[in-house]
Parts: structure tokens; C-alpha cells; sequence
């Protein structure tokens, strides 16, 4: 689950390449795929990518 998606400000089917350069996410390997985004950010532990 998204941190957003708890506040209820937006949801991963909302997030945008736009979104990741006004906010910090740290997404898992679906979600750097779908905006393919998977060599951008700095890479964590088991895929996950801090943007």
C-alpha cells in the first residue's frame, strides 16, 4: 500500500511520471515498470526505487 493511499490523496492507479517530480514515493518493481521508470531514483532493497 502507498503511503497516499492512506491519506486518501491519490492511489497508484493516479501516479504519473509528473506526480514522481513534485513528490518522494518509494515504488515496487510493478509500478517502476508500468511508468517505466526503472533506471531513474535510487535503487533499495529487494527492487524498490525511492523517486
Amino acid at each position: 500500500m502507498i503511503g497516499e493511499e492512506i491519506s486518501g490523496d491519490t492511489n497508484q492507479e493516479n501516479i504519473t511520471t509528473e506526480y514522481l517530480e513534485k513528490t518522494t514515493c518509494i515504488l515496487p518493481i510493478h509500478l517502476q515498470n508500468r511508468l517505466e521508470v526503472q533506471e531513474k531514483g535510487e535503487e533499495l532493497s529487494n527492487r524498490l526505487r525511492l523517486f
